[in-house]
């Protein structure tokens, strides 16, 4: 595996590398349904850190960040990483050619 960079992330951010890694592979035409799956995903990670700490938002204060890497393996990939206390939750976005 190879680091190629890591940065912080807030929910535009987030909604890019949605975009540009899940979403434009999809062959969705409907554009409200298109949103309301990106809602979906961004909802979703926000129930993951919320159960364990209800009071926070760490995307919102872009305390996650995102990797991006690349392995002969996975190809290039995303990871987004949403810190909660001492721990962490780590959601990846792989594409293999």
């Amino acid at each position: 595996m190879t680091l190629l960079d890591k940065s912080p992330v807030g929910y535009k951010e987030l909604d890019v590398v949605l975009e540009t890694h899940l979403l434009s592979k999809l062959k969705i035409k409907d554009e409200a349904l298109h949103k309301l799956f990106s809602w979906d995903i961004v909802e979703f990670i926000q129930m993951s850190f919320r159960l364990l700490e209800p009071e926070i938002d760490p995307i919102s204060t872009k305390e996650a960040f995102l990797i991006n890497a690349e392995s002969a393996f996975h190809g290039r990939y995303v990871y987004l990483v949403v810190p909660v206390r001492n721990q962490a939750i780590a959601i990846g976005l792989a594409t293999r050619a």
